[in-house]
């Protein structure tokens, strides 16, 4: 990928394509390190 060569619309639409999958992988890594058990909602 050269990013220097494309154009701004572009890069965004590539940053968005690659930052929505990456997101949903970190939220399921990170998912189960902030569940504790026995914690209740007051």
């Amino acid at each position: 990928m050269v990013l220097p060569e494309m154009s701004q619309d572009q890069v965004k639409r590539v940053s968005t394509l690659v930052a929505a999958p990456m997101s949903m992988c970190l939220y399921a890594a990170c998912r189960d390190l902030f569940v504790t058990d026995g914690v209740k909602l007051e």
